[in-house]
Order: structure tokens, then C-alpha cells, then sequence
């Protein structure tokens, strides 16, 4: 870990809220503004001319430094303007930059990219959230589910989250079918080789495949479905 990152590390620590959107949102603008202007910075200069809010804050400026490293996602729907203490985060992150940029170990572009992973980390921890449009259609409702599951995904790391989340969207309309308890509910991440299923859910001569994007070898199994006695169902996107 650099010195940069050392010093924003101790920085969260001492001030947790840097860490919640309104703060990263802070970061993120500094951060900026100290790329732009150069170091050290008159924290007074970063405040509006009403002297109530940071200058340059908003969702807008917020959501260009993120669209710059492949995020799309609104961090904030304000961009923190509205968020309290936002005036004393800036301060005290102003002094953490003065204060590595006085003894010459401050790399700015690093802090950017460590404000970044906190963001994508803020992301991955929110999980999708099901709010509930009356105005649009179940299917519009759903998409929208599949949508923030498949924009959490862009920034995991390989976690299959749209695989998971209509594999139990899939679990979830049947219990409502066919009552609950009817079917037998398998986790995610467990393959049908290691348990002896012929899938992701049963009903009775109904084999049943959940996936995002049906393979060859998906196809096999049907084969081997029908070859049992089974009728093979894919649901895909």
C-alpha cells in the first residue's frame, strides 16, 4: 500500500462517512479539482459563492468522473449536494492532501482510482432493490431488477448475479404456482452433477434449466433429460 493510499485509508478510518455516497461523492470532486488546480488547495476556494456547499458537487459532475472508468451507475441523485457535513468532509480531505503534498508522496491519479474501487465496493454491498412501479408492467418491473443485478455484475469480478437472480425470480414464480414447498430450492452456486439432479428445479417429468445464456453443453443435459424420461424446459432471458 502507497503512502496516497495509506493516508485515505486512515483518512475512512477516522471518518467513516467518507465511505457512504455523499463522501465518495466529495472524494471524487476533490480529487478532481486538486488534478486540475494542482496542489495545496485553499479549502475556502472549494466552497459556492453562498458558502453553504462545495463547488462543483452535483450529480452531474459526479457521474462523468464515473462514466470515465466504465461506471454508469448514479452514485447519488444529487451528487451529494444535499448531503450534511459534506463542507467538513472536504475540509479534512483538503488537509490530507496538503498534507501529503507537502512532504512530496501524493499521487493524485491513485487516489482517484482508490475513490473508484470504494465506489464499486459501495455498489456491490447496496444489492438490487425490487421498488415496485404500479405505472409499468410486471415485466418493465422485472427488467429493471435483472437490470441493476447485470450493472452490479459489470463491477464484481466475475459473480454470475443476473444467473442468480432469475434463477430464484424463476423459484420464486413457481412457489407461487404451485404453492410453497411444492419444489425443492437449490443454491446458486450449486451444480446439478454434484447433487444428482436432472436441474435447476423439478416438477415432476419437467426438468427445468435457469440460464442467461443456454450452452452446448446445457443442451446435452436436455439430451440426457429426454434419454431418462424427462421433458426439458429452458428459461432464458
Amino acid at each position: 500500500m502507497s503512502t496516497t493510499t495509506k493516508r485515505l485509508d486512515t483518512l475512512c478510518k477516522q471518518q467513516p462517512k467518507f465511505l457512504e455516497k455523499g463522501g465518495l461523492c466529495v472524494a471524487l470532486i476533490v480529487t478532481q479539482t486538486a488534478q486540475e488546480k494542482g496542489l495545496p488547495l485553499d479549502p475556502e476556494s472549494l466552497r459556492t459563492e453562498e458558502g453553504g456547499q462545495v463547488a462543483g458537487l452535483g450529480k452531474a459532475s459526479v457521474q462523468k468522473i464515473l462514466e470515465t472508468h466504465g461506471i454508469s451507475k448514479v452514485l447519488a441523485k444529487e451528487g451529494g449536494r444535499t448531503s450534511r457535513g459534506s463542507l467538513g468532509l472536504m475540509k479534512a480531505y483538503v488537509g490530507a492532501l496538503n498534507e501529503l503534498a507537502e512532504k512530496k508522496s501524493v499521487n493524485l491519479e491513485e487516489a482517484q482510482v482508490w475513490w473508484i474501487e470504494k465506489v464499486r465496493a459501495h455498489f456491490a454491498s447496496e444489492g438490487p432493490k425490487f421498488n415496485f412501479d404500479p405505472g409499468k408492467s410486471l415485466h418493465a418491473n422485472i427488467q429493471d431488477l435483472l437490470q441493476q443485478a447485470d450493472d452490479l455484475q459489470k463491477h464484481s469480478g466475475g459473480t454470475n448475479y443476473v444467473g442468480a437472480m432469475l434463477q430464484h425470480l424463476v423459484g420464486a414464480k413457481l412457489d407461487v404456482v404451485l404453492g410453497e414447498g411444492k419444489i425443492q430450492h437449490h443454491g446458486f452456486s450449486v451444480a446439478d452433477h454434484s447433487t444428482a439432479r436432472q436441474s435447476d428445479f423439478q416438477i415432476e417429468a419437467v426438468a427445468i434449466h435457469v440460464t442467461t445464456h443456454p450452452s452446448e453443453a446445457l443442451v446435452a443435459k436436455c439430451a440426457e433429460n429426454l434419454q431418462a424420461g424427462f421433458k426439458p424446459l429452458i428459461i432464458t432471458l
